[in-house]
């Protein structure tokens, strides 16, 4: 599969950060050379922030990065950090940060999740998804759902690509499936699609059930 520009960044900032240790550079010794606050670079090694041809050139220059062949690959991680993926259109209603979970999702070749609350996001049907967004939201505006619900039918097709589909491992609690969101009916429908999604050959379901007493999973009062 192609590689997006989440991945791309988070590649590009792994390295820039491996070439300034390196050179023995603290972050903010590195920002200060390049004109940046400490926070913008850390941004850009972290990978949740793209960076500029210009900077990068310094960067080469300050990590003795002389190979052209390298130069240029790291040029083009830049150049496809700029790019934006298909999950951009929906900033404008994306809790913070969670863009960079989408883009990653997308871009991923295999999840391993639990839930122990709601059914994923990924095997969610739309009456589900609605239900539960009405349901968590504490002044839900008709719109921002429409469009959420939107986002995540449209993150599910990252199962049934043609090339190289989603590999998905989800564990459900057993509470998940007694846990009732919009009446019977849609549970229903949700229950129902959990079986057919269980067919796919790169989906693996397993539910937790409550006779199994204390896992791991489980958090601790503090």
């Amino acid at each position: 599969m192609s590689i997006g520009p989440t991945v791309r960044r988070r590649r590009l900032g792994t390295e820039l950060r491996r070439l300034r240790e390196n050179h023995s550079l603290k972050l903010e010794e590195a920002a200060d050379r390049l004109g940046l606050a400490a926070s913008t670079l850390s941004r850009i090694e972290t990978g949740k922030a793209p960076t500029r041809t210009a900077y990068l050139m310094t960067m080469f220059e300050m990590y003795g990065v002389d190979d052209q062949g390298q130069r240029q690959v790291l040029i083009e991680m830049a150049r496809e950090g700029h790019r934006k993926g298909w999950w951009a259109a929906y900033d404008d209603v994306l809790p913070t940060g969670f863009g960079i979970y989408v883009g990653l999702e997308a871009e991923a070749a295999a999840l391993r999740v639990f839930e122990d609350q709601v059914v994923h996001g990924l095997l969610q049907t739309e009456a589900y998804a609605r239900a539960v967004m009405g349901a968590v939201r504490r002044r839900p505006i008709a719109t921002h759902v429409d469009r959420l619900v939107e986002l995540r039918m449209t993150r599910q097709a990252a199962l049934t690509r043609e090339e190289d589909p989603l590999r998905l491992w989800l564990i459900l609690d057993e509470s998940v499936l007694l846990r009732e969101f919009g009446g019977p009916d849609i549970m229903r429908g949700q229950l129902e699609h959990l079986h057919e999604a269980s067919q796919l050959p790169n989906v693996t379901l397993q539910v937790l059930p409550f006779s199994s007493g204390v896992h791991p999973a489980l958090g601790s009062p503090q």
